[in-house]
């Protein structure tokens, strides 16, 4: 169950307990500073012409307690086997666990799952390591089982795939119609 908080004190106390960390470390309150922007919920837009307060509130997800606990473990038992020469402490693993936690939820806000054909066509673009035509992407992907129709509707999704955080670019036309990557 996902844990809200209506007070940023209170955000940064929870995450405190649950790893266990020294307030006396200097590293702390950089660490829950961390963990607490990582929290901060997002706003709800207002209705257009009304008056509203905004209140800002944290949230704890389950699916973020469930990384943390992961990487402090995996780092407890890397710490035991003493593979790594350095000594590793609370504040070494709740830093790792933040640089995970924040990729995490980049890929959940900015990610998505493309389906096969598009993982493909995404795939010969990568390779060819230059925009193609659809002609010729055509013609590579013709091996595989596609056809005309198949190439445009494809590129059409990959123009605007959904994500969490709005629609997602991931090719696009050049000046003389070639498919390009976008980002990728």
């Amino acid at each position: 169950m996902d844990l809200k908080f209506d007070n940023l004190a209170d955000c940064k106390a929870q995450w405190r307990d649950l790893l266990g960390l020294d307030v006396a470390d200097p590293h702390t309150a950089q660490l829950l500073e961390q963990l607490a922007e990582l929290s901060e919920a997002p706003e709800e837009p207002a209705a257009p012409g009304s008056f509203q307060l905004k209140f800002r509130s944290w949230v704890m997800r389950d699916e973020d307690l469930k990384i943390v606990e992961s990487v402090r473990d995996a780092l407890m038992a890397i710490a035991a086997t003493k593979f790594m020469p350095i000594n590793i402490t609370v504040a070494t693993v709740a830093g790792i666990a933040v640089a995970v936690l924040r990729v995490a939820r980049e890929c959940r806000l900015f990610g998505t799952i493309l389906g096969h054909r598009d993982s493909q066509l995404i795939g010969i673009l990568k390779a060819a390591g230059e925009p193609l035509s659809p002609a010729n992407l055509l013609d590579r992907l013709r091996p595989l089982g596609w056809d005309d129709e198949d190439v445009k509707a494809s590129i059409r999704r990959l123009k605007a795939t959904p994500t969490r955080s709005g629609p997602k670019k991931f090719v696009d036309e050049d000046a003389e119609g070639r498919i390009v990557l976008c980002g990728i």
